[in-house]
């Protein structure tokens, strides 16, 4: 008899082992809540290109359990340096994120950030643009006639980041936890200029469209080149730096080899990038 119970004990004690390595397959999607990737409110609601590629993943990896959270930038570094099976979509695969995080092979290639302005404001901007009209941020850091807005913790292009992170600057610059009222506080005068990328542009462009028939639409707002930043953005899938967040991204890269997979899933992102390449 106590042998039966210590092969029982086995058999119990081994399946919830097995039970609970099943259980730590979950992988927290934590997305940083900037339209078009993720809209909770509004005429777009639940419609965000990021949230629908989530669900799109979970339909095809069941053999993880996914949890979708709306985070700022900086918790979701934070997450990701010091969680495990922490994954987002649109990452930037800079050097000093190799530490802490692992990419997916596959990418999107996008246009880098603007400036932001209101557009019957762009004249006011003519005194830093060069021949090109490209915004000289050397020029515009030197002035105090404007206030700017930016996302904290968020990377943008490595012009804007310096022009941010300058001691020397005099023109006023001030952080956000989130982008989704951004464009507002720039249509409605409550900041001079901030920073966009193509996705954000033609979000806030369709949410005037869809708004203008019930109340009085936003002015127009118009982007300006970065003088040196017309190189294009790497966006990638990535993982935190452990055993989990490996296996995702292994498995990402599997479902993406197969070229109708990689297509299904970046759909939900053409509405919005209409200049994005694929890799």
């Amino acid at each position: 008899m106590r042998a039966l119970f210590l092969v029982l004990l086995i058999l119990v004690t081994g399946l919830a082992h097995a039970e609970s390595a099943a259980n730590t397959l979950t992988i927290r999607w934590l997305l940083a809540g900037a339209p078009p990737k993720l809209m909770p409110d509004g005429p777009f609601r639940g419609t965000g290109y990021g949230e629908q590629q989530v669900a799109w993943l979970a339909k095809r990896l069941p053999q993880f359990t996914h949890h979708l959270e709306l985070v700022t930038p900086a918790r979701l570094w934070h997450e990701m340096k010091t969680g495990q099976g922490v994954c987002s979509i649109d990452i930037l695969d800079v050097p000093e994120r190799e530490a802490w995080a692992v990419f997916t092979r596959h990418y999107t290639l996008v246009p880098g950030y603007e400036i932001l302005v209101l557009k019957e404001r762009v004249p006011e901007f003519a005194p830093f643009r060069d021949r090109t009209g490209a915004i000289d941020l050397d020029l515009l850091a030197a002035s105090d006639r404007f206030v700017g807005l930016y996302v904290a913790g968020r990377l943008y292009i490595p012009q804007i980041d310096s022009f941010i992170e300058s001691p020397s600057r005099k023109v006023r610059v001030d952080a956000m936890s989130a982008s989704s009222k951004i464009f507002e506080m720039v249509a409605g005068r409550r900041a001079d200029f901030s920073f966009a990328n193509v996705s954000e542009m033609t979000y806030f462009n369709a949410l005037n469209a869809a708004t203008a028939s019930s109340g009085k639409p936003w002015p127009p707002l118009e982007t300006l080149p970065v003088k040196g930043g017309d190189e294009h953005a790497h966006g990638h899938i990535a993982c935190s730096r452990d055993p989990l967040g490996q296996q995702m991204v292994r498995a990402i890269d599997g479902l993406f080899d197969n070229p109708a997979e990689w297509d299904a899933f970046f759909a939900p992102e053409r509405r919005w990038m209409d200049k994005v390449i694929r890799l």
